[in-house]
């Protein structure tokens, strides 16, 4: 009677064990801890280390990750990173940051808990996304980015937006049957890893719409979600910027915001055509030269529609 191989006993065991440690991060345990007794600690070179998948996107401009590098540059590093073997190489599965801190230090090793076996990069995923979402410092950014990075990852599309993702969601729990199979499995994963329902998801992931400007606001608390959700339905309003600094320096709520978007001032929006009027002005006077007389005639006949516009509202005026 024939039996399995050595190697294929061992395939067998790190399957089995990638399966219970996602069990164990699903279950709240933290993704260090679950390692104790399954690692071993070694000092790797960082050119061993490879990055396949990361979740977490590493903002090295950011004060928490200047405050990293220079912590690891005084006490070095105290808490390893978490690796798995791959061929001659180690993939990581924890600790992105660590590494980009060390390699911006130009540390030659890094302290390193490798795993057992092997995981393969869906592992590794749901693996850092239930990481990330353990942390202590999460913010909604950080958590919408979990989520969008992953599913991004698994979509296997780099063109992905936010609105890809989000019309999905929609789909997902309004009509289930009109979603693909993939997508399907992979806002299900999610949904189970996270706990969180993919109304909440959707809501999350509409914030990586906004502009840089109000993310950061948010990322830094100058922000919270009920305030960003009002400002990701008002995207394309005109006042967008200037209710945003108003909203970060008068702090207000998110009923305030609302009040400021609606409310109608005196002039009101004028800034905002006059600038678009002088850079449109700026725009065909730098191109008058190669401009036909039958676009010069459309574009009058588009000023003209304005004009129209315009004297329809002044004549309406009191």
């Amino acid at each position: 009677m024939a039996t399995d191989g050595p190697e294929k006993k061992n395939k067998s065991a790190s399957k089995r064990f990638a399966k219970e440690s996602i069990a164990n991060i699903m279950q709240g345990r933290h993704i260090d801890a679950i390692f104790e007794d399954n690692i071993q600690l070694s000092y790797l070179p960082l050119s061993s280390i490879i990055v396949e998948e990361n979740i977490r996107d590493v903002d090295i401009e950011s004060e928490s990750f200047r405050g990293l590098v220079e912590s690891i540059r005084e006490k070095d590093v105290i808490q390893p990173v978490i690796v798995c073997k791959k061929g001659d190489k180690y993939a990581l599965v924890a600790g992105a940051r660590r590494l980009a801190a060390c390699k911006m230090l130009n540390m030659s090793s890094i302290p390193a808990r490798i795993m057992k076996g092997s995981l393969s990069k869906e592992e590794i995923m749901v693996m850092q996304m239930m990481e990330n979402l353990q942390r202590e410092d999460l913010n909604p950014l950080d958590e919408a980015k979990a989520y969008y990075n992953f599913y991004k990852l698994k979509s296997g599309g780099k063109n992905i937006e936010p609105q890809d993702m989000i019309n999905n969601i929609i789909s997902y729990y309004n009509r289930p049957d009109k979603v693909e199979r993939k997508t399907a499995d992979i806002l299900s994963a999610i949904e189970k890893t996270s706990g969180k329902s993919m109304k909440y998801a959707e809501r999350l992931v509409s914030v990586l719409k906004l502009p840089v400007e109000a993310q950061e606001a948010l990322k830094n608390e100058a922000l919270n979600m009920a305030q960003a959700a009002v400002f990701v339905n008002n995207l394309n309003h005109p006042k967008f910027f200037d209710v945003l600094a108003k909203t970060i320096k008068n702090k207000l709520t998110s009923k305030g915001i609302e009040k400021a978007f609606t409310e109608k001032r005196r002039g009101g929006g004028v800034a905002f055509f006059k600038k678009r009027l002088v850079q449109f002005k700026n725009e065909v006077e730098k191109n008058k030269s190669s401009i036909s007389r039958q676009h010069a005639t459309e574009i009058i006949r588009e000023i003209e529609e304005i004009r129209k516009i315009l004297s329809e509202i002044t004549e309406k005026a009191p």
